[in-house]
């Protein structure tokens, strides 16, 4: 089938995935040739904890767009505040964590104590809107 393109529109850098291989690697707004058909994008990027799959119908040697994540901020703080934060599954240091830049929806918040006892929540974050969370030991 004749290949098409597909246009990432981001503000941010990220890697566009296919199948497993690398199409884009750290690129603001990247554009990247696919076979034409129905097909599914992995989009990523670290920073702001984003690992989206995205479907993309791409037309036989046409181009066509989709946008990419916004993003939000996210606050967290704790009660005892002596522990470890992390978003789905990455450390992000240890509270109070102020405005830190994420990807727009759902993330898992993690608090881990010292003496073992963990917790967790789930944050819906939206563009430009800040989302609070806030751990406490059981």
């Amino acid at each position: 089938p004749t290949p098409g393109q597909v246009s990432i529109v981001s503000s941010y850098p990220l890697d566009v995935l296919w199948r497993g291989q690398v199409l884009a690697r750290a690129a603001v707004s990247p554009q990247v040739d696919l076979p034409s058909g129905p097909q599914v994008l992995t989009l990523a990027s670290t920073s702001i904890f984003l690992r989206a799959d995205v479907p993309v119908s791409v037309p036989p040697g046409g181009q066509t767009e989709i946008e990419a994540p916004g993003i939000g901020r996210i606050n967290i703080r704790a009660f005892p505040d002596n522990c470890e934060v992390f978003v789905g599954g990455a450390s992000i240091g240890y509270p109070p964590i102020q405005n830190r830049e994420v990807a727009t929806g759902s993330h898992t918040v993690s608090f881990r104590w010292p003496d073992g006892v963990s917790t967790e929540q789930t944050v819906e974050v939206q563009t430009g809107r800040p989302a609070f969370v806030t751990g406490r030991k059981e």
